[in-house]
């Protein structure tokens, strides 16, 4: 079985990146689009709401595609992901977060590029990342332990080594023990077009909740994608699930996880 995670991973939802094809800019020009180039694909009534509130969130019902995710050139990676766990359902967010500390040069855009991939390789601060739960009216925990480990079955953390040089893709394996689906592996690959930096994190065990089985080994997917504007970074995250939804417990324990991860990352910049 987890060979054939291993297939979908490699071949699969990573090709769903990217702004520009390496090589695309000329030597000189800038390296990051502006906020509105980014968002051109959106309807206009989204676009109105995300530029009003910084943020949109939406639930993916069976059959239906993304709509907020931030103009890519080539989707067939994530169109192999859902056929392959069709049907699937989940939720997605795009997110706007204004730095002003952008640099206006091309090598300064670059050097930015990659202070946020090395950012993103922490994925040990995890750690204790808590969540505001609708239904307790409080925050709780929800990544008890988060942390890259070297080999599967490891629960020892692995140390996070940031990079001097961007691979175009760097993948590890992490282990998460949270609130919801307890202890559980999972595959991480990191995938880097200038400047678009990608996580996708892909379960290569079985998830239990309450020794309920709720997906099989393969079929839940976290994706985010960090992508530098020159007004801020605009942050989008996607996670899908098998099933055909309406349980309203797992839907909302999905979009816990997405606004967490931005809350984690915007809290790094």
């Amino acid at each position: 079985m987890k060979g054939k995670i291993v297939s979908i991973l490699s071949g699969g939802i990573f090709g769903l990146l990217l702004a520009t094809a390496p090589g695309a800019q000329t030597q000189g020009s800038p390296v990051l689009t502006t906020r509105a180039e980014r968002l051109a694909w959106l309807s206009q009534a989204d676009r109105e709401t995300f530029l009003r509130n910084s943020r949109i969130y939406r639930e993916i019902r069976p059959g239906e595609r993304s709509l907020y995710y931030p103009g890519a050139q080539n989707s067939q990676g994530l169109e192999d992901w859902r056929r392959s766990v069709n049907p699937y359902f989940g939720v997605e967010a795009l997110f706007f977060l204004p730095h002003h500390g952008i640099p206006a040069d091309p090598e300064g855009q670059r050097q930015f590029a990659l202070r946020t991939y090395n950012l993103a390789l922490e994925l040990n601060t995890l750690t204790g990342l808590e969540y505001y739960s609708h239904r307790r009216d409080r925050r709780e925990v929800l990544f008890k332990r988060f942390f890259q480990i070297a080999a599967p079955g490891s629960r020892t953390a692995a140390p996070n080594i940031p990079v001097t040089v961007i691979p175009p893709v760097k993948t590890m394996l992490a282990f998460q023990e949270d609130n919801k689906f307890g202890e559980t592996e999972y595959q991480v690959t990191f995938r880097y077009q200038e400047p678009v930096t990608a996580i996708t994190l892909v379960n290569t065990e079985n998830l239990y909740a309450a020794f309920i089985p709720i997906c099989r080994a393969g079929e839940l997917l976290f994706h985010v994608e960090i992508i530098p504007t020159r007004e801020g970074i605009l942050f989008y995250g996607i996670c899908l699930t098998k099933g055909r939804g309406g349980i309203a417990s797992v839907t909302e324990s999905l979009q816990q996880r997405v606004f967490a991860l931005y809350d984690w990352y915007s809290g790094k910049l």
